[in-house]
């Protein structure tokens, strides 16, 4: 089985409410089907997935993390994500 890379890129933004609105749109996810994928993730700022991204992610967002920089720029620190049939197969959905 394919795994892609858990180290997603670190994910930038030019404000915060940007950032916010990606996490909240990922906790609106969880909400109603009990998980994101990574696949969520990557369309929601604009990259390309794959089907495979389709099989990972989060059942929670409170490991998501936002950083400011001086800069004025934000990143939003992505936590490893899990395969989603082990996170149903061990009841954390």
């Amino acid at each position: 089985m394919y795994y892609p890379d858990n180290d997603l890129l670190p994910i930038f933004f030019d404000t915060r409410s940007e950032t916010d609105n990606v996490l909240d749109h990922l906790t609106e996810q969880i909400g109603r089907k009990g998980h994101a994928t990574v696949s969520d993730l990557m369309e929601i700022v604009g990259l390309k997935s794959s089907e495979v991204h389709e099989h990972f992610g989060w059942t929670s967002t409170s490991e998501f993390d936002v950083v400011a920089h001086k800069n004025g720029t934000y990143e939003l620190h992505v936590p490893n994500f899990q395969h989603l049939y082990q996170l149903m197969k061990n009841g954390q959905e």
